[in-house]
């Protein structure tokens, strides 16, 4: 019998509709609406204040680091560096690829590096860093 650190009783099917059918419409809300909708999530959900910047500054970034204790900084560098490490063996596989399935049937992938993306890092019960640096 395997021991558990944490432990919690899955979702119902109900709650798992009510949740699906709540993300689905704010996905809508935002595709439909842009950057504006997605700012009043951000209102409604983060406690984003409308006007502000959603870029920290430099100064701000270093202030929050200092409030991080060494031994959580230490435990992130090594989670990083695992991290890191594997994605990089991914990388490695990944590459651009084409063939021909039949004759004249021609499939492939291609790899094109992104200037910039988002990414949800969900912050919740059960939050971790390491979902943040998975995802990023």
């Amino acid at each position: 019998m395997p021991t558990y650190l944490k432990q919690v009783s899955p979702p119902s099917e109900e709650k798992n509709a009510q949740t699906t059918e709540i993300v689905s419409r704010i996905l809508k809300d935002i595709e439909q609406g842009g950057e504006e909708v997605a700012l009043e999530y951000a209102t409604r959900f983060d406690g984003y204040l409308p006007g502000t910047s959603l870029v920290l500054s430099e100064e701000d970034i270093q202030t929050k680091i200092a409030l991080v204790p060494d031994q959580i900084k230490t435990d992130i560098q090594f989670a990083y560096g695992n991290i890191k490490k594997f994605a990089e063996m991914q990388r490695a596989c990944i590459q651009d690829m084409e063939f021909e399935t039949s004759p004249g049937f021609r499939v492939g992938q291609k790899c094109i590096p992104l200037e910039s993306c988002g990414a949800y890092v969900p912050g919740g019960r059960y939050s971790h860093i390491a979902s943040a640096l998975m995802t990023v």
